[in-house]
């Protein structure tokens, strides 16, 4: 479970970032970065699972599927967060766009990891 703490506090910083009151939020008016900000911090969270559930006992559930596991909660959660957003945090609303956005980072992760890390950071 050690493993998967960055994962966990990172979680709490997007659940954070999530319940911000909507008139807090600053408005870029030259560039948005939200859909970037969106897939970035679940890009982020996506990485950080494949690395906690990849590091847990050899041969277990979540070691054996740490990639589908990953992109299944981060998806979810990415889906969670958007409705706690409409229905929990004031002056928030959910966003399909933005639960798009977070889709995506988290499958960019999964591109990331056989393009780039697959070798180099999760060998046995």
């Amino acid at each position: 479970m050690k493993y998967l703490a960055p994962a966990f506090l990172w979680a709490l910083v997007i659940l954070w970032l999530c319940a911000i009151p909507g008139q807090d939020i600053p408005n870029w008016k030259l560039l948005s970065f939200d859909k970037a900000g969106h897939a970035f911090i679940f890009f982020t969270l996506t990485i950080l699972l494949f690395w906690g559930f990849f590091k847990q006992k050899p041969d277990s559930f979540f070691q054996r599927y740490f990639l589908p596991a990953s992109i299944l909660i981060a998806v979810i959660y990415g889906g969670a967060t958007e409705l706690m957003q409409q229905f929990w945090f004031e002056n928030r609303k959910a966003d399909i766009l933005d639960f798009f956005a977070n889709s995506i980072g988290a499958f960019a992760a999964l591109a990331v990891y056989f393009f780039l890390l697959k070798k180099k950071l999760f060998r046995h």
